[in-house]
């Protein structure tokens, strides 16, 4: 009899008819409370309905009665992974797959739970079981793909993600999956083309599709198409306003952007913030009384290796006062270096927090009372600007790692200096309060021994070579213009480009189809492949006798590392911070003849310096001295400045 009820009921369930189903199965509840089958689709019917807390119950009371039911574990594994729960997701997941092994069903949720997870390896064995018994499993097929490439195993990931798109054409995961492998494969000739056909691929199956829409934004971005890459992310915002990685490859976009201004960047940086972020119950760390213990400051980045970043940071890590201060490290670093290693052991506390959850990292921060915690990263690569929105700390400051003001009003200060932030102009365009330091708001400090300062390679040349080693999206239209200008002005003069970009073929083929349509022929031009850092990068300014800033989005690191080697730098100074970095550089290190002021006068000043090699042989001879006596060459001092700082915002809150 109840088996004859629970049949009828179940083809209800299946036909649509819920209340019809539910009502048959507490029916039967009613007379048999141990009824497992009930129980277990009572589960499923309260999961429809949304009631996660009531279909959990429900389960969980059916396997209290039959634990050796795999059904009722795999259902309840499903339900926790979507709920977020992945750890007893994949517990429940497990234990199925141990009650009922070889079912394609748990294996393909199971390994899809650990790639979600990070454990890859393990996700790639279970896929492969999979496969041994469904050779053409699409859906594995497509998971195996995501493994692959989250393992770095692109080629891998490039053959077994082909055979899903044979067998599961219609599938928007696998042709993204597939586009992903190519994409990583960026080197490799036809690469990037063939990943925007994939991405396309999917779009067309699906126009809202947003994974494959924000990777292909990513792609674009990689042949130089910013413009069009913007316009991706921002099609994407529409369609999902809580997409935080388009949200914040749009505004990193805006700002290589000429056609923005200070302005406009704030409104959208705002804009963003207020979408993004619900802030009416935030629990935000609380003002304590005046303590007498040594202050806590908190950085977080995902910087703490071999980044550009890292060189700014030595100094306050090297020569903190640890009478005074505790630094404690929450490090976003994926891939450890030793320059990891050299911070680890440079703080009090060193807290990784690549695989902790938001509300992980904000419970620590809060239980280690840290009492200013300095956003390093802003919203590029790696950044968890998601736990300064819940503002456990209650001083937060952003410096260095963002040009600009973040829109979070959680944050309280920003750090920068009175040329690249001008009192008056740059203040009404920012959320945080400016914090201006004198003498500027960096100081670089090298890991490793500087290469030696070489000859002008003009006089082996008998030509001025150029040069820029800025990032190539900061490379504009208008940039290639104004340096085509310079080229024509500067007679046999030659242009090196260095940037990981240019690593990919059909971005080489642009930029120099572009500097043609301003009669610079290819060979006055040369491409530099990206260069690790542990193969001396720093050595190939010896190639170049003047460099070339990029604007309105200068350079920083690169302006810093040329003119260690001895290497003049030529910028434009503009009307927001990431165009007036250049110009505070220069300023400070009593090299003002190099900033201008308008194209026309970059230009002038571009083909006068060219002309006048005595000129280059003394900043060839005198820059890193004059560097090392400026204010960015004195660590010591920039770090007790620094920390004068702190203890100035620390004293304005709790005093």
């Amino acid at each position: 009899m109840a088996h004859a009820e629970i049949n009828r009921a179940l083809k209800l369930h299946q036909e649509g008819n819920i209340d019809e189903a539910e009502e048959l199965y507490l029916e039967i509840l009613s007379r048999d409370p141990k009824n497992q089958d009930a129980l277990h689709f009572l589960g499923l019917v309260s999961k429809q309905r949304g009631s996660i807390h009531l279909a959990i119950e429900y389960i969980t009371r059916a396997i209290s009665i039959e634990p050796g039911r795999a059904t009722f574990h795999y259902n309840i594994g499903l339900i926790f992974a979507e709920t977020g729960d992945l750890k007893r997701g994949r517990n429940a997941l497990e234990i199925a797959d141990e009650l009922k092994p070889g079912s394609t069903e748990i294996l393909l949720s199971l390994g899809m739970l650990q790639g979600r997870m990070g454990d890859n390896e393990i996700a790639e064995s279970t896929f492969n079981k999979l496969l041994d018994i469904d050779p053409d499993n699409g859906p594995a097929l497509i998971g195996l793909t995501a493994v692959f490439n989250s393992l770095d195993r692109y080629e891998d990931a490039e053959r077994v993600g082909y055979k899903s798109t044979q067998l599961v054409p219609n599938s928007c995961e696998a042709w993204t999956n597939l586009g992903n492998a190519l994409h990583k494969q960026s080197k490799k000739a036809g690469s990037l083309e063939e990943a925007e056909k994939y991405f396309r691929q999917a779009l067309k199956i699906n126009p809202e599709y947003t994974t494959a829409l924000f990777n292909l934004g990513n792609v674009l971005n990689d042949q130089w198409f910013n413009g069009e890459a913007l316009k991706c992310f921002e099609r994407v915002i529409k369609i999902d306003p809580n997409y935080s990685f388009a949200w914040q490859s749009f505004l990193m976009n805006l700002l290589y952007d000429p056609n923005q201004t200070e302005e406009t960047l704030f409104d959208y940086h705002k804009k963003w913030a207020s979408n993004y972020y619900l802030r009416p119950l935030l629990n935000e760390a609380s003002n304590e009384t005046k303590k007498t213990r040594r202050i806590r400051i908190g950085y977080v980045s995902p910087d703490f290796r071999r980044h550009s970043c890292a060189y700014f940071l030595k100094s306050i890590f090297e020569y903190y006062n640890n009478l005074e201060f505790e630094i404690y490290v929450y490090s976003n670093v994926k891939k450890p270096d030793y320059i990891t290693s050299w911070f680890r052991d440079h703080c009090d506390s060193w807290f990784d927090i690549t695989q902790r959850t938001d509300q992980e990292v904000v419970d620590n921060i809060k239980n280690n009372k840290i009492d200013i915690l300095v956003d390093l990263a802003g919203l590029s690569n790696g950044n968890r600007i998601s736990v300064f929105a819940q503002k456990p700390a209650p001083i937060q400051v952003s410096w260095l790692g963002y040009p600009g003001t973040i829109g979070l009003s959680e944050i309280n200060y920003r750090i920068t200096d009175n040329i690249a932030d001008p009192e008056g102009l740059s203040d009404k365009h920012h959320v945080e309060k400016l914090i201006r330091l004198d003498g500027g708001f960096h100081c670089y400090s090298a890991y490793e021994k500087l290469p030696e300062v070489k000859s002008l390679p003009q006089k082996r040349n008998k030509f001025v070579t150029f040069g820029s080693f800025n990032n190539i999206s900061k490379i504009s239209h208008d940039v290639i213009k104004t340096w085509s200008d310079i080229l024509n002005l500067v007679k046999e003069s030659h242009l090196i480009i260095k940037g990981r970009m240019v690593d990919y073929p059909c971005v080489r083929e642009r930029i120099r189809n572009e500097f043609s349509q301003h009669n610079i022929s290819s060979d006055r031009m040369e491409f530099m492949e990206w260069v690790p850092k542990d193969q001396s990068p720093l050595e190939k300014y010896n190639s170049i006798d003047i460099a070339l800033d990029t604007f309105p989005y200068n350079g920083t690191t690169t302006s810093f590392e040329a003119l260690v080697m001895g290497v003049p730098v030529i910028t434009l100074r503009g009307s927001r911070h990431a165009s007036r970095v250049g110009a505070s550089i220069m300023t400070r290190i009593g090299c003002t003849e190099l900033i201008g002021e308008s194209k026309s006068q970059y230009i002038q000043i571009a083909g006068s310096l060219a002309n006048d090699i005595s000129r280059l042989q003394r900043y060839r001879e005198n820059l890193r001295t004059n560097l090392e006596k400026s204010t960015y060459g004195n660590p010591r001092e920039f770090t007790k400045k620094f920390e004068k700082t702190f203890k100035n915002l620390y004293e304005n809150t709790y005093l």
